[in-house]
């Protein structure tokens, strides 16, 4: 997919490369959703929608990455989310690893 980005990036803006990663993942959901008869309700739409436009930024702020640094660049910063996110949850979470 990256390399997909990374070349889809030279003839399409970043937001509709979002649009259409989004909208094929969506479909996936969609046909689990009509398979399992299931519903999607929550009682937390706050969170939700924080949680919306938390994901919207990180994916721009990724696929925006692709058009402006080289491929291996990006694939390295992007290995170390999980150690950011690990000793962001020490600090944040008081989480104990």
């Amino acid at each position: 997919m990256d390399v997909l980005i990374k070349k889809l990036s030279d003839y399409f803006p970043t937001n509709e490369n979002i649009f259409f990663r989004c909208l094929f993942g969506l479909l996936p959901v969609i046909f689990m959703l009509c398979l399992t008869k299931s519903s999607i309700k929550t009682s937390k739409i706050n969170l939700h929608i924080l949680r919306a436009i938390a994901v919207s930024m990180e994916k721009f702020a990724f696929f925006k990455s692709f058009h402006l640094f080289p491929l291996a660049e990006v694939s390295s910063i992007s290995f170390t989310s999980i150690m950011i996110t690990t000793i962001l949850a020490i600090f944040i979470l008081k989480e104990k690893v």
